[in-house]
């Protein structure tokens, strides 16, 4: 409980380096492109791996371009040894300002319907804290999918734990993406069918939108 009141106290008093806006030519629409994946392989390469590991587990994950869907692919394979169960790739960050979005948007090629949650990382990283909202990919044969999800629906969390009194999740706030593949649902409960093993999500790019 010590550091829950810890993160509660610190949340709203840490500050972000100050941001910039991509160029008026990557707007349209009322949306912004923040990772663009089908134009090669430069937008994966900016994003790095954070699997169970860290926790004992031996999951593994990676996001890869794939020129011959033109796509980011988040692929890799969770395991139960260990303490882990989940498998994750993050952003860079981003240095952009989102203050005037309300949510992001997934553009994906393809996947196997497992449930993903698409992570936003804020002020207080440093702390452990991520937003997560959970979305389910197209399965096999399904068509392309277009995902949104607005900020409102994102919930904090601490290493799966849920700490809804930090507040909602702000397009000013937000440092870093994420992609994760987890046996931990976004509100810290079993996510419904999860089941350990070989996963892949093909994602095209993604936007924040109006």
């Amino acid at each position: 409980m010590q550091t829950l009141d810890f993160i509660y106290h610190h949340v709203n008093k840490m500050q972000l380096k100050e941001k910039v806006d991509l160029p008026a030519f990557y707007q349209a629409n009322g949306t912004q492109v923040i990772c663009e994946f089908t134009s090669g392989p430069e937008e994966a390469r900016r994003w790095f791996s954070l699997n169970d590991v860290v926790m004992g587990g031996k999951s593994t994950g990676t996001l890869q371009f794939d020129s011959s869907c033109n796509a980011a692919v988040f692929s890799g394979t969770l395991s139960s040894e260990g303490s882990g169960g989940f498998a994750s790739v993050r952003s860079g960050d981003l240095e952009m300002d989102l203050s005037r979005f309300g949510g992001f948007e997934l553009d994906i090629e393809e996947g196997d319907g497992r449930i993903y949650k698409l992570c936003a990382i804020g002020p207080a990283k440093e702390l452990g804290v991520v937003y997560q909202a959970d979305f389910r990919a197209p399965g096999t044969g399904e068509k392309r999918k277009i995902v949104q999800i607005p900020f409102s629906t994102f919930k904090a969390s601490v290493m799966g734990r849920s700490v809804p009194d930090i507040g909602t999740l702000k397009g000013a706030d937000v440092s870093q993406l994420g992609l994760m593949v987890s046996k931990v649902s976004e509100n810290g409960g079993d996510t419904p069918g999860f089941l350990y093993g070989p996963f892949e999500l093909r994602v095209k790019s993604i936007k924040a939108t109006a």
